[in-house]
């Protein structure tokens, strides 16, 4: 006997389903609900291998600018100390990023940090003492740049300014000696483990601090005769075209940042064993200035190239707003680094009175926020080292018995009778599998992170699983939702039923296929705005399958759905066998 199947046209809408199904139609696919961090108060878990649950008050990021997210977005207005435009702290800063995964672990939960513009290791101990009496769970620190003077490094290097009589590459090499010298030295590394220890002394017993490294500027191999060795990063007449960006300069300012990460390792964080070091360098591979993929891209020098995670001169920056900074009562700041040379302001000095240039855009070329937002990472640098920064967070709030670390082949138990095979997965290096009661709750790796706010609409949807609740009953409306899907179930059920169908059949889309660019020109702002059918069968949770059904006049493939009742996967994989040999 032939299969009986219902075909719904393509839009599907309620007037299309009998009388009495359509009583529902508020029924919309669920969203995840945001998880709330503070409401999560103060209680903690004493389950073996729960994730911990601390107050929002017991995690704070210390350090300078590439702490504070200099020129990686808006200015934040949470901090307590009020500070946060003075000390130029924004929303694409890693602790920031950091603090949308406090659902993992509460104690990430950093909107409120002390980080500043400009700060060096000597001004730690105040932002410690911001803290009062209180004792923090976690603390994350970046300090140093501006005790070797890379302020210094970057406007002798990269942007050197026209002066008559100036030996421009004699400068930069003198500005390169003077890093190489400090950083060889002992004193600022003495200074650093004081500053360590300082923190440490605001920490809980157990507790941690993480000590991130600094990320390479220019691509990793840099080349003699690329495009940027033949390339002015301040490519302006009059005041600038003064030395090329030659790939020993570039090598040379990589090995700075190198021999300052390998010394806050071996002088600092394997000297105090309560501090964990976070290399975050390799998270910008691919990402830097001058990488060989931008071939003769001028893109490639980072101004307005997403692909290039550094903010050059001629940045466009998110913030508009005034900037209040760098804070007047630190003597050492961004433009007056630890060399007590005015970096910035000495630069800025040698520009003519009434100079302007065109292809300065937004904030302008003598304004002081935009100038000291060259060569600090944007909100993407940002978020790879946030999660560089999670991964050794999770690995030490767990049991070690609870983190299984990659690269390895994993197993847990299912705990399904249906399926007794255990299930596997690979970890790859730099990776690690949460395991709790024999069973994965979560696998996290170093580079990857998904943020609370997608970057695009259309990934919304992602971001809503990514950080829905850990406990989907902490939902005041996770039982109603529930309670709304079975009846939607129920009703699907009594059409096939009732109709005595073997399946219900519809396009599983209402358009024909979109071209990729669609993902991100607006056409479907988010995901729900896309006009997809396959929701129905996934919502019910009820057999679908798809079978090819012809083309378009464009030649673009259409595929028809079945949707079959429930336990009758063999009769629906029957059923689309004979459909399609007939379409």
């Amino acid at each position: 006997m032939f299969s009986q199947f219902f075909l719904f046209p393509a839009l599907i809408v309620a007037a299309t389903i009998p009388q009495g199904l359509d009583e529902r139609s508020d029924i919309q696919p669920p969203v995840c609900p945001q998880f709330d961090a503070a409401s999560t108060g103060t209680s903690d878990s004493s389950s073996a291998g729960s994730l911990i649950t601390r107050r929002n008050d017991t995690a704070n990021s210390l350090g300078d600018s590439f702490s504070a997210g200099h020129g990686a977005g808006k200015f934040l207005t949470t901090s307590s100390d009020g500070q946060d435009n003075i000390c130029a702290r924004s929303d694409g800063s890693y602790p920031h990023q950091l603090a949308q995964f406090s659902f993992t672990h509460p104690a990430t939960d950093l909107t409120d940090f002390y980080a500043c513009t400009g700060n060096v290791l000597s001004n730690i101990a105040g932002q410690v003492s911001k803290l009062g009496t209180r004792k923090l769970d976690m603390a994350t620190l970046s300090i140093s740049g501006n005790d070797f003077g890379f302020g210094e490094v970057v406007t002798r290097c990269v942007y050197p300014i026209t002066s008559i009589g100036a030996n421009y590459q004699a400068n930069c090499d003198q500005a390169l000696q003077t890093a190489r010298d400090l950083i060889a030295g002992t004193t600022v590394w003495a200074n650093y483990r004081d500053a360590v220890h300082n923190v440490l002394a605001s920490l809980n017993g157990g507790a941690h601090v993480y000590i991130t490294g600094y990320p390479q500027f220019f691509n990793t191999e840099p080349r003699t005769a690329d495009f940027c060795d033949s390339t002015f990063f301040l490519d302006v007449a009059v005041i600038g075209r003064n030395l090329l960006m030659r790939a020993a300069n570039r090598q040379a300012m990589n090995d700075l940042v190198l021999s300052v990460n390998e010394n806050i390792k071996s002088q600092v964080a394997d000297q105090i064993s309560a501090s964990r070091f976070v290399d975050i360098d390799r998270g910008f591979n691919g990402h830097r200035f001058c990488e060989p993929a931008f071939g003769n891209d001028p893109q490639g020098l980072g101004a307005h190239a997403e692909d290039v995670w550094f903010n050059d001169l001629k940045t466009t920056l998110e913030e508009t707003g005034k900037w209040d900074g760098p804070p007047p009562d630190d003597l050492e700041v961004v433009l007056f680094n630890s060399l007590g040379a005015a970096s910035w302001d000495a630069w800025a000095a040698n520009i003519p009175s009434g100079f302007n240039d065109p292809s300065f855009q937004g904030r302008g070329l003598f304004d002081k926020f935009q100038q000291t937002s060259a060569f600090h990472p944007k909100a993407l640098g940002h978020k790879v080292t946030a999660a560089a920064v999670l991964f050794p967070i999770l690995l030490d709030s767990q049991p070690d018995d609870f983190v299984k670390l990659g690269p390895s082949d994993i197993c847990v138990d299912s705990g399904l009778s249906l399926a007794p095979a255990p299930t596997c997965v690979h970890l790859d290096a730099d990776c690690a599998a949460l395991t709790v009661a024999d069973n994965f709750a979560f696998v996290i790796c170093a580079n990857v992170i998904v943020p609370r706010t997608p970057e695009h609409e259309f990934l919304d949807f992602t971001c809503q699983m990514a950080h829905g609740p850990l406990e989907p009953t902490d939902d005041p409306t996770y039982v109603q939702k529930l309670l709304d899907r079975d009846e939607f179930k129920r009703k699907l059920d009594c059409l096939l039923a009732e109709l005595d169908l073997d399946a219900l059949a519809f396009p599983d889309v209402q358009i024909p296929a979109p071209k990729h660019i669609d993902a991100t020109n607006g056409r479907f702002p988010t995901c729900w705005d896309f006009p997809v059918n396959t929701l129905l069968a996934s919502q019910a949770r009820l057999p679908a399958i798809t079978v090819p059904a012809g083309f378009t006049q464009d030649g673009l493939p259409v595929g028809l759905e079945l949707v079959g009742m429930e336990y009758q996967e063999q009769a629906l994989l029957e059923l689309a066998s004979g459909v399609g040999s007939v379409l």
